[in-house]
């Protein structure tokens, strides 16, 4: 399995205090960045923060500046809902024409705060200074005798300033002489990279959530439906929704409540950036065991005459999630908003859940003795298995179609595709 680079680099305050992080791309242990595509890059790092690595355990409770591209000001691309901790940093190469401003506006507006980054004379950001929080002064390009009038003009407009490049002891105490607010830079500190295990989803599984976001009529049970073919999918959407900003909101019980809650741009935003985002997946024959494993407890638990069918489908899907994403399932389900009974029964084989889960493994395996659960009939449990299996293997074939539909290589002689490998994208700094 592929692992995930970011890096981070501290910003201080007046007294020399973490106030928060920038996030920077990295593609590697090595503490550079290079790269081809902007906003594929941005997308790298918005991804790995939010969905792979976890904000809360990226930066805490402190703020997290990002450089965004022009296509992300806009709103063509996803930005996280975290208007309390993300700083939007508008990069210094970006045209400041009235679809950028009206677009600043509208971040603005939505509560984000706004940083104008390597600013070096006040001009630079006229056009869009009324819609700005923080201006990122760049220390080592600027005029010294102008700093002090510069700084005391963004003061006066409300601003904050951030030097940063600060890059001697010299550097820093000039910048807080003349009444900088926060400081970043090498002196202080240099960017560290942060590495982790990726958790990789099906890129046609994101293809085919894409096709049903551009119904006219959203089905959302139909998205859902999508969604739980793909167990890790499943997972990132439910770990998503268990950042501080989502659950203040409200308990999310099952992944279609989820799609409710985040609404149709969300959803579709969020469907893009894992689409760039994306790289190795694992055997499609594991997966495949996660969707009959699933369907056949969502089978036995409708069969029994009880509801919360997303439940035990759930824990069906989750129950080989220690498989595909090579770590300890406990870590897995503290990152996931799931229900009690859930947890207790894939954790402990508690519970009804729990009873359902042995069924269905004790069936994989072949103990017909142990194939039971409550007063259901051997039919019964056969026919479970069998609908389950008819299920995963339709969605499979359309799995397979959208494969030869969406591939970009050619077919070989077996009719196998062999798609092209993508470009790596890569991000500043």
């Amino acid at each position: 399995m592929a692992d995930v680079f970011i890096g981070l680099q501290s910003i201080y305050d007046r007294d020399v205090e973490i106030i928060g992080y920038e996030l920077l791309y990295r593609s590697s242990d090595m503490n550079a960045a290079k790269f081809l595509d902007g906003d594929r890059a941005t997308s790298t790092v918005i991804h790995n923060a939010f969905m792979e690595i976890g904000l809360q355990e990226l930066v805490g409770d402190k703020l997290a500046f990002a450089n965004l591209t022009r296509s992300f000001l806009l709103g063509e691309n996803y930005i996280p809902l975290h208007q309390d901790q993300l700083v939007l940093e508008i990069l210094e190469d970006i045209t400041l024409d009235e679809e950028l401003v009206a677009g600043l506006k509208r971040l603005n507006d939505a509560g984000y705060t706004l940083a104008a980054d390597d600013v070096v004379k006040e001009s630079d950001i006229e056009p869009i200074i009324d819609y700005i929080h923080i201006v990122k002064v760049d220390f080592l390009a600027m005029k010294r005798h102008t700093l002090g009038r510069q700084i005391n003009y963004y003061h006066q407009k409300g601003l904050k300033v951030l030097a940063e490049k600060v890059e001697t002891q010299a550097d820093f105490d000039m910048c807080r002489m003349l009444g900088c607010d926060y400081f970043q830079g090498y002196f202080l500190s240099k960017p560290a990279v942060i590495r982790r295990q990726r958790v990789s989803s099906n890129k046609v599984t994101i293809l085919r959530m894409l096709v049903e976001l551009q119904k006219a009529s959203l089905d959302f049970k139909r998205l859902a439906d999508i969604i739980l073919t793909d167990v890790t999918l499943s997972f990132k959407l439910l770990k998503l929704m268990n950042s501080p900003f989502y659950s203040r909101l409200m308990k999310v019980t099952s992944v279609q409540h989820a799609l409710v809650l985040l609404g149709v741009d969300q959803v579709r935003s969020w469907a893009n950036l894992l689409l760039l985002s994306e790289a190795d997946d694992k055997p499609h024959a594991l997966i495949t065991l996660a969707m009959v494993r699933a369907r056949m407890c969502e089978n036995i638990h409708r069969s029994s005459g009880e509801k919360n069918l997303e439940e035990a489908f759930t824990v069906g899907l989750f129950s080989v999630l220690e498989n595909v994403l090579d770590m300890p399932l406990a870590k897995i389900l503290d990152q996931v908003p799931i229900s009690p009974k859930v947890k207790i029964a894939l954790l402990k084989g508690g519970g009804d859940f729990g009873e359902i889960l042995r069924c269905v493994k004790a069936y994989e395996l072949a103990k017909w003795d142990d194939v039971t659960y409550k007063a259901l009939t051997v039919k019964q449990l056969r026919d479970a298995f069998v609908e389950a299996t008819k299920w995963a293997e339709q969605v499979n074939q359309v799995i397979v179609v959208e494969e030869d539909e969406n591939s970009d290589g050619e077919a070989d002689a077996d009719g196998a595709s062999n798609p092209s490998d993508d470009s790596l994208g890569k991000n500043r700094r």
